[in-house]
């Protein structure tokens, strides 16, 4: 991992969360912890907050868990968590078994809980699978947009997992930040 400068970046270093598939978990392991190694590195970068948003989250969340009583070094661990997923040996968000019945819940927040319980386990080096419920939303209230790549309509228009995982993902950050979140799908 090679870190940016700054002044080669021309812009300040945007906070990113990563949400993965079981499928993605169980076949891309290495590159979880690339990913996973570059955002720990941007974290701890001796920057501004306003030049660098990773580190301004990850200070953030640093003081909240240590307020709450968590030890130094796993509060730093968590801080520092921008790759989350379902929990080991589980598959799918849990929002498409949901909303294949309307009698299962009853307005979009029982969608996006679900989401926010199912995909809130944190991945990277050190972690696989970690439950990081707190952590995952209060990254979610920073979410200004969420994107999805797709190669090709296949996938998007077979299958439930554009519904179950950005739509999901789109819910969950709007209820946890109170706000309308821009959504793009990357081809």
């Amino acid at each position: 991992v090679k870190v940016t400068p700054l002044e080669e970046l021309k812009r300040p270093r945007v906070n990113v969360l990563v949400t993965i598939s079981g499928l993605f978990r169980d076949t891309f392991g290495h590159t979880i912890g690339v990913l996973d190694e570059a955002f720990r590195l941007m974290a701890v970068l001796e920057e501004e907050a306003d030049s660098n948003y990773v580190r301004k989250t990850y200070k953030h969340l640093l003081e909240q868990l240590q307020e709450q009583g968590m030890s130094p070094e796993e509060s730093d661990t968590l801080a520092r968590s921008r790759i989350f997923g379902d929990p080991p040996g589980a598959y799918g968000t849990g929002v498409s078994d949901l909303g294949s019945s309307t009698s299962a819940w009853e307005n979009s927040d029982d969608l996006a809980d679900t989401y926010m319980s199912r995909m809130s386990y944190a991945y990277g080096k050190n972690a696989y699978g970690t439950p990081a419920r707190g952590t995952f939303q209060e990254i979610l209230k920073s979410v200004d947009a969420i994107t999805q790549v797709k190669d090709s309509l296949w996938g998007a228009l077979d299958n439930d997992d554009v519904a179950q995982y950005f739509g999901g993902l789109n819910l969950a950050a709007k209820m946890a930040s109170g706000e309308e979140i821009s959504q793009y799908i990357v081809n």
